[in-house]
């Protein structure tokens, strides 16, 4: 893992800043959110790192997965009114919950096809990638809301709606999976070879001889 955090220590120190900096703020303003958001983040961090040391993830996703986090914490942190962004309409059909929900999952769609790239053997095709990537939206997006369906039981605080904002979320999950997966396809069909499954991922597939 250390070798990984050198290897994007720019995105590293940015997203230990901002989540250290939003815990002080949540806690500044007394959001009952602030550790639990908190402790989140680490796990997810702790995680993703994890992933990473054994499917090194692009730049540009782990930039990506990094801007997510920003946009969730000041989701839960930043108070408007008597709730909270998150629960604060950008637009009249569009909060921001279903925007960060868009951006998150969409970059979750694309992890999740880089880190399925050293199990294949053979290069994937535009529609084969496409689809993982969307099905791993797809797939992230359920874990979600089964947490949230979790802390909606286990903390009274956590705000996280009724069957309303779950179907919202959802569709704003199969947007950003769309995304995704238009993006995959896009940079599979531009290249040609086994450079064109490689979104930033080095190293050998699992079962594929060392170079």
């Amino acid at each position: 893992m250390r070798a990984r955090l050198r290897a994007h220590r720019v995105i590293a120190a940015v997203t230990v800043l901002y989540v250290l900096g939003w815990l002080a703020f949540g806690i500044s303003v007394d959001s009952p959110l602030a550790v639990p958001y908190f402790v989140e983040m680490v796990a997810l961090i702790w995680l993703i790192l994890a992933l990473d040391s054994r499917s090194p993830f692009s730049r540009g996703t782990l930039a990506g997965l990094s801007f997510w986090g920003f946009l969730h914490m000041m989701g839960g942190m930043l108070p408007i009114g008597e709730s909270t962004l998150y629960e604060t309409w950008v637009l009249a059909f569009l909060r921001w919950d279903h925007v960060v929900h868009a951006v998150g999952f969409g970059f979750g769609g694309v992890a999740a096809y880089e880190a399925y790239l050293p199990w294949l053997r053979t290069p994937p095709t535009p529609a084969g990638g496409a689809w993982t990537a969307f099905m791993g939206t797809a797939a992230i997006g359920a874990i979600n809301e089964t947490v949230e369906f979790l802390a909606s039981q286990l903390l009274p605080f956590a705000n996280v709606g009724d069957e309303v904002n779950t179907g919202l979320d959802l569709i704003a999950n199969t947007v950003g999976g769309a995304v995704a997966s238009w993006y995959v396809y896009r940079k599979l069909s531009a290249a040609t070879g086994p450079a064109a499954t490689d979104l930033g991922v080095t190293g050998p597939r699992r079962g594929a001889p060392a170079e």
